[in-house]
């Protein structure tokens, strides 16, 4: 939903990138640390108690992988400080957007009233332009962007080691699973608010499964809370939030009935069902039609099973490594879960195997969903976090003794050496698209502040094989300038805070982003000051329209810049 064109452009890049335990029946029914569920919900795991309980639990090598984990933390904020921009796809935009709200009915900028509004109503994706537009207040543009995509790091690893010991405090440390995810290619193309909602999904689901047995007031609260910044976030998030949690209710069911319980179990859904009004307001609006995706289901197969949605500069054994050891822990799991009984293996059920169901779910989701819907794209890219993401809470926790030890320390330092390796990528790949985005703006320096511009990109593929387009850099210089820009794919999406005013006629969303050269500008040129092309080929029709009334006023590289004539004379008059 991030960009209704997604569809066609960034599958482009995805086709360009493909081409290159827990065991022992002593601890079965105690229960668990982690949750306030009681007995009918008990797990294996050590018994609850104070945090001076919880802290006896601790392995000598705990304090050692708190200390590496946080080390890590700080080691992903890395990308974001070492560039003078983070160039992402949609990132420019955002930042653009939320400079457009802040300025509305500013004195000082009344071109941006003229041209852009407000739109009032619950909306997705309002919260990272209600962040950016509050930073932008006392940051620049490129800090206040830096610091939002800091805060989702710390926010989204927290949440990870939160969910993570949902189930069992001994489970924190397969937190460390998360921080591939980071970094991951929904990152790289912009969309921060899939990004941010990512860690109340992991919220929302972890702290239900601690409180599930108690759904009073304050959890109601709490769960209506992380439910509401999920769908101000990502309306694809929050229904997934939804699903994970029904796919839990269901799996939990049994054992409250068997319980006695389940009149109780039952209050939950009156606690959910308001969370789905909003969604479905949603879908009304926006209407319910969906598109196949164009991958074949090998290569649906392989983008999950590779986890190719991570690694998104690094080599593919990065995502293989990656998936290879969570199958690996989970068939270690499995294994520590069957019993022989009367000469017989037989499977154990406990309540906790309702994550594996909600992964397995999750997969199954994956397959089937459509590629686009609602105005949403890129949603099966998007499906392929989850289900690792789930089992943090289900696989087993190694708690580092006896002979899991060491297996336990060698699955920690293959995922920080997978961790820092990938920071490493993202430092060379981006260092190097900042340089390219600067080539992109060189020719912007002569334009006026406060002025009207049509920004063009003929190629929207950066040098560098991944996932960033060069759809939106000319957005930081918009920024700066305060310049109404045609090209704002925000304002004439519908799905997002900002939107022209209903008497703006611009270009469409096909003709700027897939085919600038049809573009017949004689159009538009009354409300179009300057016209800024990136490489625009040689023999250009839209070459040959400018001519009638622009004029080349500066070219640096491959970026040119054309000032309307009419406009040129009434500087020289004013002069």
């Amino acid at each position: 939903m991030d960009n209704p064109l997604g569809k066609g452009l960034v599958v482009e890049s995805v086709v360009q990138l493909r081409a290159r335990r827990r065991g022992g029946d002593g601890l079965a029914h105690q229960q668990n640390p982690g949750d306030e569920s009681g007995g009918a919900h008990a797990t294996s795991s050590p018994p609850q108690g104070t945090a001076e309980a919880g802290r006896a639990y601790r392995k000598p090598g705990e304090r050692a992988e708190g200390l590496l984990f946080a080390v890590l933390v700080a080691l992903q904020l890395v990308p974001f400080w070492v560039v003078t921009t983070v160039p992402t796809t949609d990132g420019p935009s955002h930042v653009y957007n939320a400079f457009i709200q802040l300025h509305l009915g500013d004195p000082a900028y009344p071109q941006l009233g003229r041209a852009f509004a407000l739109d009032p109503r619950p909306l997705p994706n309002w919260l990272s332009q209600v962040a950016l537009t509050t930073m932008l207040k006392v940051v620049s543009p490129a800090t206040a962007e830096k610091l939002l995509l800091s805060a989702y790091a710390v926010l989204f690893l927290a949440a990870a080691r939160f969910f993570a010991g949902s189930v069992d405090p001994r489970r924190r440390w397969l937190s460390f699973l998360a921080f591939p995810f980071v970094l991951n290619w929904t990152l790289h193309f912009g969309f921060y608010n899939f990004c941010l909602s990512l860690a109340f999904y992991l919220l929302a689901l972890g702290g239900w499964w601690r409180g599930r047995a108690r759904p009073g007031p304050r959890r109601a609260a709490e769960l209506t809370v992380l439910l509401l910044l999920c769908y101000f976030s990502h309306i694809v998030t929050v229904v997934l939030a939804l699903f994970s949690l029904g796919v839990l209710w269901l799996a939990t069911l049994p054992g409250a009935v068997r319980a006695g319980t389940w009149r109780r179990h039952l209050l939950h859904l009156a606690i959910l069902a308001p969370q789905v009004v909003l969604p479905l307001w949603f879908v009304a609006v926006r209407g319910a039609e969906a598109s196949a995706g164009t991958s074949s289901l090998r290569e649906a197969l392989a983008d999950l099973a590779g986890l190719r949605a991570l690694f998104t500069f690094g080599e593919p054994w990065l995502g293989i490594s990656l998936a290879a050891l969570v199958l690996g822990l989970t068939l270690f799991t499995l294994a520590g879960r069957l019993r022989r009984e009367a000469g017989r293996l037989r499977w154990r059920w406990q309540e906790e195997d309702a994550f594996l169901v909600l992964a397995a779910a999750l997969v199954a989701v994956y397959f089937l969903s459509p590629e686009d819907m609602s105005g949403g794209s890129l949603l099966q890219l998007r499906l392929t976090l989850f289900p690792v993401l789930v089992l943090m809470a289900w696989l087993g926790p190694l708690d580092g003794s006896g002979a899991t030890a060491w297996l336990r320390r060698m699955v920690v330092a293959t995922l920080a050496v997978l961790a820092v390796w990938n920071v490493a990528n993202v430092v060379r790949a981006w260092r190097s698209l900042d340089g390219e985005v600067q080539a992109v703006l060189a020719a912007a320096d002569r334009i006026a502040p406060g002025s009207r511009v049509l920004s063009l990109m003929f190629d929207l593929y950066s040098d560098l094989p991944g996932p960033v387009l060069l759809i939106h850099p000319f957005n930081r210089v918009d920024t700066a300038k305060g310049l109404v820009d045609w090209s704002n794919y925000e304002a004439a999406s519908g799905v997002f805070p900002i939107r022209f005013q209903p008497w703006v006629r611009v270009p469409t969303l096909w003709e700027i982003q897939r085919a600038p050269d049809t573009i017949d500008i004689e159009r538009f040129k009354a409300a179009t000051d300057y016209v800024y092309c990136w490489r625009m080929p040689a023999g250009s029709l839209l070459a040959r329209r400018l001519a009638q009334s622009y004029e080349l006023v500066r070219q640096a590289g491959e970026a040119r810049l054309y000032e309307r004539r009419d406009r040129m004379a009434k500087e020289i008059v004013r002069k």
